[in-house]
């Protein structure tokens, strides 16, 4: 019997309708890329530069992030869901990693 899970994935990230790249930030994205030896190990730098424009990370941040670095989106939430996930429990408020603050999923 092939059973066919339909419930969606929990994400506790938010939409963003208004998320629109600037220029500014593609150059600095395109810029950071050249200090990779690829596109991936980008990824946490790439965020940050996000966060820092926008002040937290949306679900359309973490699909435009995988599209530039030439990941899936499940790459992407897994760095960020863990930080979402760990402030929404308590453990980290506003912290992420030692020396990583990624807002994950809600605006701050």
């Amino acid at each position: 019997m092939n059973a066919t899970h339909t419930e969606p994935i929990p994400n506790p990230l938010q939409h963003a309708a208004n998320f629109a790249v600037t220029p500014e930030l593609e150059a600095e994205v395109n810029e950071l890329l050249t200090h990779y030896p690829e596109k991936r190990a980008a990824s946490l730098m790439v965020l940050h530069a996000i966060q820092d424009k926008f002040g937290w990370i949306s679900q359309e941040a973490v699909e435009w992030t995988a599209q530039k670095l030439d990941l899936q989106p499940i790459n992407v939430y897994e760095i960020v869901l863990p930080h979402a996930a760990a402030e929404a429990d308590g453990q980290i408020p506003n912290q992420g990693l030692p020396h990583v603050e990624l807002r994950a999923g809600r605006r701050v």
